[in-house]
């Protein structure tokens, strides 16, 4: 399906201008550059493009900044800064070892910025579960002795070292891998990616989760409480986009360091749930704001409807025919069996619910508490 992009008050721009603008683009030195020192691995020159070649699948034009002032004066960092002049948004790729501080930079620069909606999304290099899991793996389960970690790690200081490694190798070598190829595609800054990774461990509560993990009497820890972690919630849950870079293959991470075919990018951050964050799909909104517990149809109605007004024009619908109005969406979603419709409110039937399922931790769905935050902290601030 082509893409289509519904904005307001102005008509957007047709096809052939988009496609105009998605030319590769020439090296954009900092030009405002941090005044510390950052630690980046690999070569520069092949790597500078690679975030404005994200930011241009966007339909938003790269500029050369690599930092950015708010309205508190904060400087934030950034790994690439592109400008929707038809759409009127700024596209911002954070920096930031962890959500909070993107989620407050999109709040401080919109301040300076009243007239131009700021988007935000923030790279996420690596995924803590993923050496959890495969701890399960290499255990064949996640609940084990102490005492067999014990013996790995004196097998690595003695004769079957080399079968130690082995083993070690198999089941946490492709990740270490392919987080170290990572910063051979995409400029990140290695010590902010150090951060993020204790960050994700800072979410857990050890007091409790210790408790949970290691049981005294019979010397066992069961790590399967830690495979769930969710790493993105907290992006999700401030309104930005996170982006799973552990999630893309070394194909997807060429393609857009290459900047050949700006579709094949946009395909790939569709794949990945990304594109429907900044393009969302009005249908989605529907069913995800009534999961939400938005269930009156004013309130579902007044809730899509801000979307492309802070920064977010509609996507393509993806479950019902083509249509932008709510409450035709409502309708066909009823006619689909995705919800049902009491007097006032709407609720989710099981098909809906199956629905919510595959995209409910994906990186779209940041858009739902962006716009779930927005009206709420407008109704708050009206006085009504």
């Amino acid at each position: 399906m082509s893409k289509k992009v519904t904005r307001t008050k102005k008509p957007p721009a047709s096809r052939t201008s988009r496609r105009a603008r998605r030319q590769p683009a020439k090296s954009t030195k900092n030009s405002t550059a941090p005044s510390h020192s950052t630690i980046r691995i690999g070569d520069e020159r092949e790597k500078d493009l690679f975030w404005d070649h994200f930011i241009r699948s966007l339909d938003a034009e790269p500029r050369p900044n690599r930092v950015i002032h708010g309205a508190s004066g904060v400087e934030h960092r950034l790994l690439g800064l592109g400008v929707d002049d038809v759409g009127k948004r700024l596209v911002l790729v954070s920096d930031a070892p962890e959500a909070r501080s993107a989620a407050m930079m999109q709040v401080d620069v919109q301040t300076t910025v009243p007239d131009t909606r700021v988007v935000v999304a923030r790279p996420i290099a690596t995924d803590f579960t993923i050496f959890v899991r495969s701890l399960v793996a290499m255990m064949g389960a996640s609940r084990f002795p102490i005492d067999e970690i014990s013996q790995i790690v004196e097998q690595l200081g003695g004769d079957k070292k080399d079968d130690a490694i082995g083993e070690l190798d198999k089941y946490f070598g492709q990740h270490f891998r392919s987080v170290v190829d990572l910063f051979k595609f995409a400029p990140l800054d290695l010590l902010y990616q150090i951060q993020q990774l204790f960050g994700q461990l800072s979410l857990i509560d050890w007091g409790i989760m210790i408790g949970k993990i290691f049981d005294k009497e019979t010397r066992t820890v069961d790590i399967e409480a830690l495979t769930s972690l969710d790493i993105m919630g907290l992006d999700r849950k401030f309104g930005v986009c996170p982006v799973p870079l552990f999630d893309f293959n070394e194909n997807d991470l060429e393609a857009i360091r290459s900047g050949s075919r700006f579709e094949e990018i946009t395909e790939i951050i569709r794949r990945l749930q990304i594109y429907q964050y900044f393009f969302p799909s009005p249908d989605h909104l529907v069913l995800g704001l009534i999961d939400r517990g938005v269930n009156q149809k004013k309130d579902i109605v007044q809730h899509v409807k801000s979307s492309p007004e802070i920064g977010h024009p509609f996507g393509p619908v993806e479950i019902v025919a083509e249509s932008t109005d709510p409450l035709t969406l409502i309708d066909a979603l009823q006619d689909r069996g995705m919800c049902v419709s009491g007097k006032h409110t709407m609720e989710m039937t099981e098909d809906g619910q199956a629905v919510r399922h595959e995209v409910e931790y994906k990186p779209r769905e940041s858009i739902l508490s962006k716009i779930i935050n927005r009206v709420q902290v407008k109704i708050g601030t009206s006085g009504d």
